[in-house]
């Protein structure tokens, strides 16, 4: 597990996973925008999700304060 701290107006890209790899994210504080496989959804603090990525994933931060989420 990753906790992950990113600065406001930050894009966070990473590659995608084996398959089989299951990723976990949690929104620990503030609001993160994910994008995967070529949709957006925003999330924030308490929410999480659970999948098997295959393809690339962005995470974006927008507003004033810094985020915080585990992967």
């Amino acid at each position: 597990m990753f906790a992950i701290e990113l600065p406001q107006g930050c894009l966070s890209e990473s590659s995608p996973h084996a398959p089989g790899v299951i990723e976990h994210v949690v929104v620990l504080e503030g609001k993160i925008e994910l994008f995967v496989e070529g949709g957006g959804k925003r999330w924030w603090q308490g929410k999480c999700c659970a999948s098997r990525r295959t393809s690339r994933m962005g995470i974006a931060t927008g507003g004033r304060r810094q985020r915080r989420f585990t992967i």
